[in-house]
Parts: C-alpha cells; sequence; structure tokens
C-alpha cells in the first residue's frame, strides 16, 4: 500500500539481491535497484546499476537512469560519519558488492532514527553512554541517516548484521560532532570495542579497504594486530591506501582515536605544536558550553603548568586559602585555583549570581578534588559597603589564618568589587590576577594568559 516503507531484513536481501550478476536480466536489475531506491547505488555492485540505468532508458526513465549512474559522495558536513559492511554471503548475494558503505551522521536528538537497523542502533547507544561516561559529551545525540531521502520509503529496523566493527567511526564521528570538529571523507575505520580494554580486531578489512579506496580514501585506521597484514595485502593489490593503527591496550576512547581524531582537525592530543590548531579550533566552536568544556580539557592543562612556573613555588604547595569573585563571564578565575592549587577556596558572589557560583562550585571540585570549595552571598552597593561586606566575610572565613597563608584571585567581578576586595586584603596577604587577549566572543584567546603575583603592602 502506498505510503508504507519496505521492511528490509535478511530475508528481503536474500529475494531480491540474491543470484549472480551474469544471470541477470536488464529488467531485473532494474527491479533490484528501484526496490532498493535510494540505497541502490550505495549497495548494489556497478554492474547491476549499469544494466539497471540502461533499462531505465529503454522505457524513457532517464532521472532513473541518472541516479543509478552518479557516484555517491560521502557526508562532510557536521556529525557525519560513514560505516563500511561487508558482505559475508558473496556467493548467494551476488548483486550485493562485496562490502558497502552506509553514511550517516550525529545529529542533536534524544533518540536514533528508527529505520536504523536495531542492532546498529544499540551499537550507538553503546557509543553514546561510553563517552558520556567518559565526560566526552553530554547533550542528547542521536544517529541518523547522512540524508534523510536515503531511507526513504525503506525500514530497516529488522535487517540483522555484525556491526561490532561500526564502533571505531562512530565514536570518532560522535567525538568530531560533539566538538564541533570538521568531518574528512578520505579517513575511515573499523574497529570493535572491549569497555575497559580497547578496540579488538573484526573481519572483513581486506574488502573495506577496497571499499574505502573506491571513496578515495587517503587513511584506513584498523586494529593494531591487523595492521601490518593488511599493509601488505594493501601493497600485492597496488591500493595506494595508508594503514595505521587503533591501539588495542589503551581503555580510553579518546586516547585510542587521538590520531584518528587529529586528522578530523581535531586538535586534542599532547603536545604544544597543537597550540596554534587548538587556538582555532576552540574559537570557532559556536556553543559556548561545548567552547567551555573544550577548553577546561585541552587548553587549561598546558597553560596552568606553564603558569606555575611563573610564580613563587611556596604559593602552589596546597596550603593556601584562596578568595575569588565569581562572574558571569568566561572564568579565567579557574585558572587562579588549578594553578594555586589550594587547601580552600571561597567564592563571593552577589544575588544575581548565587546559581553560576555553584556551577563554578561544583566545577571546581570535579577538576581540583583536594581543594574544598565553599561560596558566600555578598551584596552591597558602593565601594565602601563592598568593602566592609568583603572584610566580614573575610574575618568569618579566614579570621585565625596569618595573612601570608591567604591568596586573593583579582581576575573576575565586576569592577567596583575587584577594587574593594583588593582595599580589603590584609596587609601581607598575596594578590593574583590573570589576564589575556579576548576575541570578539569574550572569550581569552588560548596561550595568551599572563599572571601577575604581589602581596598587600605591610
Amino acid at each position: 500500500m502506498a505510503g508504507n516503507p519496505v521492511r528490509v531484513n535478511q530475508a528481503w536481501i536474500r529475494q531480491f539481491c540474491g543470484g549472480a550478476v551474469e544471470h541477470l536480466q536488464p529488467s531485473q536489475a532494474y527491479e533490484v535497484a528501484a526496490r532498493l531506491k535510494n540505497l541502490a547505488v550505495w549497495w548494489l555492485r556497478p554492474e547491476v546499476l549499469q544494466m539497471a540505468a540502461d533499462h531505465a532508458r529503454q522505457i524513457a526513465l532517464s532521472a532513473a537512469a541518472w541516479q543509478w549512474q552518479r557516484c555517491p559522495q560521502l557526508p562532510a558536513g557536521p556529525g557525519a560519519c560513514w560505516i563500511g559492511l561487508v558482505n559475508r554471503y558473496p556467493d548467494e548475494l551476488g548483486l550485493l558488492r562485496p562490502a558497502y558503505a552506509m553514511p550517516l551522521r550525529w545529529a542533536r536528538r534524544p533518540d536514533h532514527d528508527a529505520r536504523l537497523p536495531a542492532g546498529l542502533a544499540a551499537l550507538a547507544d553503546q557509543v553514546r553512554s561510553e563517552l558520556n561516561h567518559r565526560g566526552e559529551v553530554s547533550i542528547p545525540w542521536g544517529l541518523e541517516p547522512a540524508a534523510d531521502p536515503l531511507l526513504s520509503g525503506l525500514d530497516l529496523n529488522m535487517l540483522e548484521g555484525q556491526w561490532d566493527s561500526a564502533w571505531a567511526p562512530l565514536a570518532a564521528g560522535l567525538l568530531v560532532a560533539a566538538w564541533e570538529g570538521t568531518p574528512d571523507p578520505t579517513l575511515w575505520a573499523s574497529g570493535a570495542w572491549f569497555t575497559g580494554q580497547g578496540f579488538q580486531t573484526v573481519d572483513g578489512l581486506e574488502a573495506k579497504l577496497e571499499l574505502a579506496h573506491s571513496f578515495h580514501a587517503r587513511i584506513f585506521f584498523v586494529p593494531e594486530p591487523q595492521a601490518e597484514p593488511l599493509r601488505a595485502w594493501a601493497k600485492h593489490q597496488h591500493l595506494p591506501v595508508e594503514v595505521r593503527t587503533l591501539p588495542c591496550r589503551i581503555a580510553d576512547p579518546r586516547q585510542a582515536l587521538a590520531e584518528y581524531l587529529q586528522h578530523h582537525q581535531m586538535p586534542v592530543g599532547p603536545g604544544p605544536h597543537l597550540n596554534a590548531k587548538r587556538t582555532a579550533h576552540f574559537l570557532r566552536i559556536d556553543d559556548e558550553p561545548i567552547a567551555t568544556q573544550f577548553y577546561s580539557r585541552y587548553v587549561m592543562p598546558d597553560v596552568v603548568e606553564q603558569l606555575r612556573h611563573r610564580i613563587p613555588a611556596h604559593l602552589t604547595q596546597g596550603t593556601k586559602k584562596l578568595l575569588t569573585i565569581v562572574s558571569q563571564g568566561f572564568h579565567l578565575s579557574r585558572l587562579a585555583v588549578q594553578v594555586i592549587r589550594p587547601a580552600a577556596c571561597l567564592l563571593l558572589h552577589d544575588g544575581q549570581l548565587a546559581e553560576t557560583a555553584q556551577e563554578q562550585k561544583a566545577l571546581i571540585e570535579q577538576e581540583a578534588p583536594d581543594c574544598r570549595a565553599d561560596t558566600r552571598l555578598v551584596e552591597a552597593a558602593t565601594r565602601q559597603q563592598w568593602l566592609a561586606a568583603f572584610q566580614q566575610a573575610i574575618e568569618q572565613y579566614a579570621g585565625c589564618h596569618r595573612p601570608e597563608e591567604l591568596v586573593f584571585d583579582l581576575t573576575a567581578g565586576k569592577r567596583i568589587m575587584n577594587l574593594a576586595l583588593y582595599d580589603a586584603a590584609p596587609p601581607g596577604s598575596y594578590l593574583v590576577c590573570i589576564q589575556a587577549e579576548f576575541s570578539e566572543r569574550r572569550r581569552p584567546i588560548p596561550y595568551t594568559e599572563q599572571i601577575d603575583v604581589w602581596r598587600s603592602p605591610l
């Protein structure tokens, strides 16, 4: 009945894609291609597509002929990824390619497209859960066809298959999507994942490598034990695709995919040689929470180490109490906690920023578990009122501590609050201020951060 999708399962595939090409009639090729709709150019052998196109011209269906003769292009837009599927019964299913591609996309949606194979959706759940558990993704992400027309009129939910090798490209695709990176269609990967262990070997790599080559792949990432045999095979077959490895003894997915991600313009590896790429990537991220998370995870550790070497060592021994002001902007004051590594930290805030203060407290507790963080509401209007309020807060929080045990961070906050906190600092205490160049979006430009430290006059 019109409007009902074709439900594609293994029995359907055997019925319509079984047999050998040499026994196929042009009208039969046309019927198979028509039944597979927009998947035909991705899954059927070129010989079948050519026969289908020739028959379409004979019956004056030039649009169909053009569609079946076009070369499919892998997606390169936001969230794009692609997987290679192996035809495990090539003698029985002779109309299908030895391996065929499925172009996909991660999108901001709570669930996966219901037309995708249930096994593939379950694997996508595992990928999403693992990366969420690792803190790499937070907002809901769902898997869908790279373009909606790809599965128009089709339902693959009941299609069986072995999907485990798709873990590597799905995970890399989700990480690239989450960090707003740029997918690269010339990069392919195949690898299963065992939680707590890392990448594991998979089947069908020769067929997948040939498939990747047909899409002009430059690099194909495979589990480490399989890389050398595949290189030798590719050399023998004269396939100019570089084979690289997915390490099998790294249990953190992002670290295991680090080299793969760098080729996707994802500057997440270690080393100062990536600083320029990290800066450019950070500044072009549109989503503010994602930008904040990227800065915290991939920029802040290097900046902290640089700044720690620029201040007296006794300030970083984990015994000080730090007092800082909460602000609404990009929180450079969190850097002060990382650099000083105090035993305790007090976040001073007004009524408007009570919620922000709690968020900052949670972040500090996460990033510096040895630091006891507290918040304190301070209300005032004039500079003198702010001074009196801060003096009271200091007395209540650290009245029994010697001035040299206290560090006051003047980095963030309203100007009048900064001035009052500067005045309130007891003689002999330390003051710090972290500055940086800022972009038009009011984000700190990574690696321009500077720190100044001085003592309040005795």
